[in-house]
């Protein structure tokens, strides 16, 4: 990101992790801290140091903790995100509708589909690129306490990843 922000989510059948964090470089090398957040069998978080080499537009190659990441510049990412690409209704995993999103971008996630509470939020462009900026705000139940969570979300055709800055992330598809 143009602040030296950092997401990577990487997900497997087992589960995944996430990594989010804040660094600075040169024009070749990529140093900061981050903060792993593990989702196989059992979540647990873990402060890491990130580093790494990248060439603008094109490559980067990142080391963190046990991992490693490669990847290659995409030339759509600095298409402008749209408000109207993520208006209208998403669905969970087992294809129910879950999140419904107004032309303004302010965002209902029904409870119980997704998460065991309410979630209510926004999600809006960042600047001129292919990235929206998110805040997923959980509304307190018997099953939920208050938090927000504020981050990111990519859209990729019609899947929509949201990968927050506390470690939690979220994937819906437009129907």
């Amino acid at each position: 990101m143009p602040d030296g922000s950092f997401y990577l989510l990487n997900m497997g059948p087992a589960g995944g992790y996430a990594v989010v964090g804040v660094g600075t470089g040169t024009p070749t090398t990529y140093a900061g801290t981050g903060t792993q957040f593990i989702y196989a069998g059992s979540r647990y978080v873990v402060a890491l140091e990130v580093s790494g080499t990248y060439t603008h537009q094109s490559s980067i190659d990142l080391s963190f903790g046990q991992y490693e990441f490669t990847g290659t510049f995409v030339p759509e990412f600095f298409n402008p995100a749209k408000q109207s690409d993520v208006a209208g209704t998403f669905a969970n995993g087992a294809g129910l509708p879950a999140m419904t999103v107004d032309p303004d971008g302010n965002l209902v996630i029904d409870s119980f589909l997704i998460a065991p509470c309410l979630i209510t939020g926004t999600i809006r462009p960042h600047g001129g690129t292919r990235v929206y900026d998110a805040e997923l705000n959980f509304q307190p139940s018997s099953q939920c306490s208050a938090r927000s969570y504020k981050g990111i979300a990519i859209l990729n055709g019609k899947s929509l990843g949201f990968l927050m800055k506390e470690g939690y992330f979220l994937h819906v598809t437009k129907l």
